[in-house]
């Protein structure tokens, strides 16, 4: 019951900002290993 006690003291958040759990963690985009620069697949 901590976590509801601080956000009711307006402490803690109570929606995250980021659309996704690696920007809410302050990660850096993941980088698509199976497309080159231009956007096109890499050949196999």
């Amino acid at each position: 019951m901590v976590i509801p006690e601080l956000q009711r003291r307006g402490i803690f958040r109570t929606e995250y900002e980021g659309k996704t759990l690696r920007e809410n963690l302050g990660l850096k985009p993941s980088v698509n290993r199976y497309l080159t620069r231009g956007g096109q697949r890499a050949a196999e």
